[in-house]
C-alpha cells in the first residue's frame, strides 16, 4: 500500500497484527511513515526492508507492479 493511504487503509490489511510486517520504500524515509502508522493502529513487529527497494532492485531481484487502491 502506498504510504500515503497507510493511516486510511491500515484498517484493510488482513494481517494479524501479531504477525511480522516488512515496510519499504525506495529509499527509506516514507517506510518510516508507513511503519509509525501500523504501530498506531495496533501492529507489534514492523520491520523495514533492509536496504529498502534500491538494494533489492541492484541485487536484481523479482518486482512486479500492483494497484494502488
Amino acid at each position: 500500500m502506498p504510504f500515503w493511504l497507510s493511516f486510511t487503509r491500515v484498517n484493510n490489511l488482513t494481517t494479524p497484527k501479531g504477525e511480522t510486517v516488512v515496510v519499504y520504500c525506495e529509499h527509506g524515509p516514507r517506510a518510516g511513515i508507513t511503519k509509525f502508522a501500523l504501530i498506531l493502529a495496533g501492529f507489534t513487529s514492523v520491520l523495514y526492508l533492509e536496504g529498502h527497494m534500491l538494494a533489492w532492485r541492484r541485487a536484481g531481484l523479482p518486482t512486479e507492479k500492483g494497484s494502488t487502491q
